[in-house]
């Protein structure tokens, strides 16, 4: 299970919720189980869809973590095998986690993949979000548009409904002789890839630096009896060209699993490659590795 109590902000019990009110509903299977703290619930949805925590208050947040487990009695395939984070200081403009850490007010985990391609639903059991109360804080109210845990909304009169107008006879496309098509815009500076297990392809128009990490999954920290998070993290310094690097796993966690005899070890890769004021590319997955 995921760290539980004040540490981890995105808990029901902390003042966590969904937005907007009621997405998805309640009870196991929505939205909403992904903050009650209970491993065995939480939210079962369809690959592409997304959910949005808002925070109890602005957070400088240190780790993001998800709990790709299945829940409510589906299949262990059913088990998020690949999802993005993201965060938003104001609940509009988002930025791929890792990135903007001071000031998260909102969390966002989009359900990419599950681990059995012929699964019905990808399943998370948890979400865990670590850091400290920022001083970069707004109000303590989300507002009423997005979630009921505003004390008082005023409710301004709706406007007449409009008359519906009758859609527009569409203009025949022209072109003008001579004309040249526009030309393509610019390529990526860099962009980034996985390639399966723990390979990641990265492409750097110009000289860059990719930071890797492989965090641990809570229950996997909780199966090794361990604090320890990062079983790598390295910043890797790229010339111009297209790369190919696997990231391993500590030697110091390896020696964990073989203590406490556990086979497969659930991690979060991340990447954050940079070629300066260029372009940024951040990616995440999540995959499972033997230990041993």
């Amino acid at each position: 299970a995921l760290a539980d109590g004040p540490a981890n902000w995105a808990r029901t019990a902390a003042g966590a919720v969904i937005v907007p009110s009621g997405d998805g509903g309640a009870g196991c299977g929505s939205r909403a189980a992904l903050l009650d703290g209970d491993a065995s619930t939480g939210w079962s949805g369809q690959a592409g869809a997304s959910a949005t925590i808002a925070l109890p208050t602005a957070i400088d947040v240190s780790s993001i973590d998800a709990d790709p487990g299945a829940v409510c009695g589906d299949p262990a395939g059913a088990a998020a095998s690949a999802y993005e984070l993201a965060t938003s200081a104001d609940g509009v403009t988002f930025v791929p986690w890792p990135g903007a850490a001071q000031g998260v007010r909102y969390v966002r985990v989009t359900l990419l993949a599950a681990s059995d391609p012929g699964a019905g639903s990808v399943d998370l059991a948890g979400l865990e979000v670590i850091g400290t109360t920022s001083p970069l804080r707004g109000p303590d109210t989300v507002t009423a548009a997005t979630t009921t845990a505003a004390a008082t909304t005023t409710t301004a009169a709706a406007p007449p409904p409009a008359t519906a107008k009758p859609p527009a006879t569409p203009k025949r496309a022209t072109t003008t002789k001579g004309a040249k098509a526009p030309a393509p815009g610019p390529k990526a500076a860099v962009s980034t890839h996985f390639t399966g297990g723990t390979k990641v392809s990265v492409t750097c128009a110009a000289a860059c630096t990719s930071r890797m990490a492989l965090t641990l999954s809570a229950h996997t920290r909780a199966r090794l009896h361990t604090k320890v998070k990062q079983a790598f993290s390295h910043t890797f310094r790229l010339r111009k060209g297209t790369w190919q690097v696997t990231v391993s796993v500590s030697k110091h966690v390896r020696s964990l699993a073989r203590h406490h005899h556990v086979r497969t070890l659930r991690f979060s890769l991340s990447t954050v490659t940079s070629a300066g004021a260029t372009g940024t590319a951040t990616a995440t997955r999540t995959v499972n590795l033997r230990a041993y």
